[in-house]
């Protein structure tokens, strides 16, 4: 990085990776970029480059290009790319829905313990006649 807010182009690609992962991990981004970096200096360095005023900005600038993006896709003469997108929206605002586990039976085991009990044999054998 340069000391007047520029970044330099692996600077952007490693924000860039960082976008781009699922589970945002600035030190894995930074390794991807500087393969001979240790993982102590990718970790000081890419929290250093995310924090960053040229850092902030760039991921801002990304961020809100993306939403346009999404926004436009809604537009799309495509139902397809329009349900994505409608999705992607959706669960950016409001959350992703849940799907609540239901059981696939219910049923229920009971274990008595008899011993030292006494039971009328008489009873039982008179219901199963019955």
């Amino acid at each position: 990085m340069t000391g007047q807010g520029k970044l330099k182009r692996n600077s952007k690609a490693t924000l860039d990776i960082y976008l781009q992962q699922r589970k945002k991990n600035m030190t894995e981004a930074y390794l991807q970029t500087h393969p001979n970096a240790s993982r102590e200096t990718a970790q000081v360095r890419g929290s250093e480059l995310l924090n960053s005023p040229a850092g902030i900005i760039y991921t801002e600038q990304q961020e809100n290009k993306a939403k346009l993006t999404i926004t436009a896709l809604m537009d799309s003469e495509k139902d397809d790319i329009k349900l994505r997108a409608a999705q992607d929206i959706l669960d950016r605002n409001t959350g992703k829905a849940r799907q609540l586990d239901t059981p696939s039976s219910t049923g229920l085991t009971l274990m008595l313990d008899l011993s030292g009990s006494t039971v009328n044999v008489a009873m039982i054998e008179n219901k199963n006649q019955q």
